[in-house]
């Protein structure tokens, strides 16, 4: 970012977060409301390899 956007890269702190944040316990913290988002292409049941695939074909 420092490259790229070095206007943006002053104002902004680095914030990158240590593996935890991701940890089993934490995952949990994202919940799908089909309410308000629909699942049209059953992100919700796929891998994170999946989804990854999916989104950047």
């Amino acid at each position: 970012m420092e490259t790229y956007y070095p206007d943006w890269y002053s104002r902004y702190p680095n914030c990158t977060v240590d593996s935890s944040f991701t940890e089993p316990s934490n995952v949990s913290l994202f919940h799908w409301n089909s309410k308000t988002l629909k699942d049209v292409d059953k992100l919700n049941s796929m891998t994170v390899h999946q989804i990854i695939q999916t989104l950047f074909q």
